[in-house]
């Protein structure tokens, strides 16, 4: 994940850097060189690649069975992507911002029981989005980035027995917290692509399965949690709030 998101930062700014170098050489030949200022309200749209460990750990169950723990953890794995919005407030060399995102996601996955492999947990992340305070150094028209904030999902579980499900669909929106940083580019007028990387953690949320059948009133208890790492690549188009 590190290498792929270290090698689309360098192909973003191949990419990004010879448009701009022809228009600051024709500001200089006009004989303005204004540098470029960051500051501005600005929406977008990313894609991205997301890769999360759920965890599942139960936590109580009905007719004082013992709890299970055979099917622990696994990983969901898939593309999302969405809007971006945000704004940016440049002193000097630094820029301060805030940014949401939303992303449709749809990662699903399941984990065989360890003794009884017919047995499954099942969970999928329908969606994700952030809002996170940026803090940022501006080279001119490159920004490198970091920022930190708040997580949401919406996730789905349920358990099943040979591919057929027994249980309710338990549904949540949990909260977490995500972290990272990235590097922007203004390559044409108001235009910019960035590429990111984010770290986001879960809390536990628990889960109440009712079985349908074997026998009909079981209830068990689930603690569900995640963290996961997401790679993006954006391209957003700023609002300045002055000539």
């Amino acid at each position: 994940m590190k290498k792929l998101f270290i090698g689309a930062v360098a192909l973003v700014w191949l990419v990004a850097n010879g448009p701009a170098r022809a228009e600051e050489a024709a500001e200089g030949t006009s004989g303005a060189a204004p540098g470029y200022s960051w500051t501005g309200v600005y929406i977008g749209a990313h894609i991205g690649y997301g890769s999360f460990t759920k965890n599942w750990h139960q936590t109580s169950g009905s007719f004082g069975l013992p709890l299970d723990h055979a099917i622990s953890s696994f990983s969901l794995h898939g593309v999302l992507g969405g809007p971006t919005a945000g704004f940016n407030w440049q002193f000097g060399s630094w820029v301060l911002g805030l940014e949401g995102d939303f992303s449709g996601a749809g990662l699903a996955r399941h984990r065989g029981h360890v003794v009884f492999p017919a047995y499954a947990g099942h969970s999928r992340i329908n969606w994700l989005a952030t809002i996170a305070p940026r803090i940022g150094f501006a080279l001119d028209r490159a920004l490198l980035y970091f920022k930190g904030g708040g997580a949401f999902a919406e996730e789905r579980h349920f358990i099943s027995f040979f591919d057929s499900r027994v249980t309710n669909k338990a549904n949540s929106n949990p909260a977490g917290w995500t972290t990272g940083g990235g590097l922007e580019y203004a390559f044409w007028s108001n235009w910019s692509a960035k590429m990111e990387y984010n770290y986001m953690h879960f809390r536990s949320h628990n889960y109440r399965f009712n079985y349908f059948t074997a026998p009909p009133t079981l209830i068990e208890n689930w603690d569900i949690s995640e963290k996961g790492h997401v790679a993006k690549f954006g391209v957003n188009y700023k609002f300045s709030f002055a000539p």
